[in-house]
């Protein structure tokens, strides 16, 4: 019975560190976008009048930073259920990634 614990566990992490990352990546991506007013080109009307959402990127980022250090904080615990959700959480960036550049 302690063995399919195991296994339930650590599927749940798997799919949980895929999920993230896939998050991560829109997440990620789009407040580093606001951030650096990146949408829109240097110069045009739209792009004076989102000097405003720049806050809303930093913003983004540093919740993103809370967020993810209260998930590895609260699973470092475990050095194998750690390693199993940080490469999942990469996977589902790569895989997402590279559907979306792609």
């Amino acid at each position: 019975m302690k063995e399919k614990i195991k296994i339930f566990k650590n599927i749940t992490m798997l799919c949980s560190g895929i999920i993230w990352g896939i998050i991560s990546v829109y997440w990620v991506g789009f407040s580093i976008m606001f951030a650096g007013n990146l949408m829109e080109e240097p110069g045009s009307y739209h792009y004076e009048e989102a000097e405003s959402f720049r806050f809303f990127g930093v913003i983004g980022l540093v919740i993103y930073i809370v967020l993810f250090g209260f998930i590895i904080s609260r699973i470092k615990d475990k050095k194998k259920t750690l390693f199993i959700f940080l490469l999942s959480m990469v996977m589902g960036g790569m895989g997402i990634c590279y559907r979306v550049f792609l």
